[in-house]
């Protein structure tokens, strides 16, 4: 997330073709607020059709099966479809972790095979991780603060979102507080109450990413995506506008490109960026059009909305941004 450009200017094609990565690391008060935090991250992924990979305690596990259902999702209906993966989090640490020391070869093996098999469904991931948390309350918070750098590491090479937590009272100690700012400074957001000296970056970068399989039913996720991710961020007055613009650009990919696509939505200070990369390595060229065509008029409406818009290609396509 440190590679996000400037929101107006023209990017790179080497910096655009970098796989971004959504890092979150939550707080939580009490269990309470962590399995409604877990419930309502997995409901959400569930109902889009994605993929969502729990690693948690088994209590938490069961917790999560119960709060589903009583909003309405069978636990059991979706792991047989391969939508809800559910991993015991000691047992997978004890398989590249003793006393605190990881073994960074053994995760790319274990976590990475977890990992690249949800990815492989071509469906968007969205992984829950308690791992650094039972490292850091145990005390191997070197361990934890490693960990959150080898999940980063992994999110280079596959595309997934990650939602980390931390109970914050363990992380409250003064002593531990440099090793907690450094888990700020390695994660892409942070939520809850932050204790002193844990402090997010400067200037927040809010990033929400999701990949479509490119059929005629996707602009409509895309258009879903973008109208949650600005309201959840805060900017309600445009999210009509983003909506518009993350439909024809993920319309255009579907129509034009016919291919599959990934929407990329991202604040950074106030403004937002919308981007679709797809495969095709055609430029956008905006048509002469009359106000009663009823189509072909995309790419100028949203020159009228965006402040700018533009286009890189790259490595295999291109990404169209406004």
């Amino acid at each position: 997330m440190r590679d996000f450009c400037q929101v107006g200017a023209v990017t790179s094609s080497r910096v655009e073709s970098i796989r971004p990565r959504c890092h979150t690391v939550r707080l939580c008060d009490h269990d309470d607020e962590l399995i409604r935090v877990l419930g309502e991250y997995a409901a959400r992924g569930l109902r889009d059709g994605d993929v969502v990979v729990v690693v948690a305690t088994a209590a938490h596990a069961l917790w999560l099966d119960s709060f589903l259902r009583a909003e309405g999702i069978a636990p059991d209906r979706a792991r047989s479809h391969g939508s809800l993966v559910s991993t015991d989090a000691h047992q997978l640490l004890s398989r590249f972790a003793t006393k605190g020391a990881i073994n960074r070869a053994a995760f790319h093996s274990m976590v990475g095979g977890v990992v690249r098999e949800a990815v492989s469904s071509g469906r968007p991931v969205h992984i829950f991780g308690e791992m650094v948390s039972i490292l850091w309350e145990a005390g191997y918070v070197v361990g934890a603060v490693e960990l959150e750098e080898l999940w980063n590491e992994l999110a280079e090479q596959e595309l997934f979102s990650l939602l980390c937590v931390y109970r914050t009272e363990s992380v409250s100690e003064a002593d531990d507080l440099p090793a907690c700012a450094e888990v700020c400074r390695l994660r892409s957001d942070l939520y809850g109450r932050a204790p002193p000296g844990c402090v997010p970056p400067p200037v927040p970068i809010l990033e929400e990413l999701r990949g479509f399989p490119g059929t005629a039913a996707c602009p409509a996720g895309a258009r879903r995506s973008a109208v949650g991710a600005v309201r959840d961020w805060g900017y309600e007055h445009l999210a009509d506008d983003a909506a518009f613009v993350a439909t024809e650009l993920a319309t255009n990919a579907v129509v034009h490109a016919g291919s599959r696509f990934v929407l990329r939505l991202a604040c950074l200070d106030g403004t937002i960026r919308i981007s679709v990369q797809d495969r095709s390595v055609t430029p956008p060229m905006p048509k002469s059009t009359v106000a009663s065509d009823e189509a072909g008029r995309g790419l100028a409406l949203i020159g009228r909305l965006a402040k700018l818009w533009g286009y890189e290609l790259v490595e295999d396509g291109k990404v169209v941004w406004a």
